[in-house]
């Protein structure tokens, strides 16, 4: 019986984080690998070519090409180059990592697009982006922080860049992924004034399903989140200089007093005072 691999969880000993760097490198070929990835992949080819099986599409990478590939089960093949060496960089992000970053960057995934079997070509950024990593090589593996930033960087560029080929891989990658939608949802909520009821509804569930999805995903309880999130957008306002009733409505308060009350319990002083201890 072949061999299967879990990645990344063989790289990272059973625990990967929500983004992972991984430099990988071999000097033997191998043909139709089977490959379990139960997170998404940034493929960075540097030495070598890599041939993949998903579903029904055949994909060839050569050093100038880079792949993006949702989670799944793959057949990969990897051929050593001439100076008989497979190098790659592998960026790997898990399915919440990706839902925020398409809700933090206001991105719309259509319900189709333009799908191509060409894989792009790596431009100069591409090419000084792997530069860079190469160079935090020994940082980036043990900075879980560092890494992420990385990711985002990469993946804000290739949208930006490569704008049909990012949207086809969203698309692939959003495919049952219920964690999108009630995110997004929750996000467009958050300042709207909605009853756990309300917001249940909406989300076609049971108040206690969706009080259990919710702790779930956030890791609290639907009132702890949604006064944090409103709390922290009033700090800004107010450390940007704006007063409280210019405010308040927009942060789904209906009046004045009830955001100075809820103002006060999280921060233990007044709008007023938190302005004049901050010096604003």
């Amino acid at each position: 019986m072949s061999e299967i691999y879990n990645l990344p969880d063989d790289f990272f000993n059973g625990n990967p984080a929500e983004t992972g760097c991984y430099f990988y490198q071999t000097k033997k070929s191998s043909e139709k690998n089977k490959v379990i990835f139960s997170q998404n992949l940034l493929c960075l080819l540097l030495e070598g070519e890599k041939t993949l099986y998903y579903e029904d599409t055949l994909t060839k990478i050569s050093k100038a090409t880079f792949f993006l590939l949702p989670k799944g089960n793959v057949l990969m093949s990897e051929k050593i180059s001439e100076i008989k060496k497979y190098e790659s960089i592998l960026i790997f992000f898990s399915d919440d990592f990706l839902n925020d970053f398409i809700i933090r960057n206001n991105i719309t995934v259509p319900k189709k697009t333009n799908k191509s079997n060409t894989t792009p070509t790596k431009d100069e950024f591409i090419r000084n982006f792997e530069a860079s990593l190469l160079l935090l090589k020994q940082t980036i593996a043990k900075d879980e922080k560092l890494c992420s930033i990385k990711t985002e960087e990469i993946l804000l560029y290739l949208y930006r860049k490569f704008q049909n080929t990012m949207l086809n891989f969203l698309q692939n990658a959003l495919t049952g992924n219920s964690n999108f939608t009630f995110k997004k949802l929750i996000k467009n909520n958050l300042y709207q004034n909605l009853s756990v009821k309300e917001l249940a509804f909406l989300s076609n569930m049971s108040v206690s399903s969706f009080k259990r999805k919710f702790s779930e995903i956030y890791q609290t309880s639907p009132r702890k989140y949604f006064i944090k999130e409103r709390m922290e957008k009033a700090k800004r306002e107010l450390l940007n200089h704006k007063k409280p009733s210019d405010f308040f409505y927009d942060l789904g308060y209906e009046n004045l007093s009830s955001f100075s009350n809820e103002f006060k319990k999280y921060f233990g002083a007044s709008p007023k005072f938190f302005c004049k201890k901050m010096n604003v």
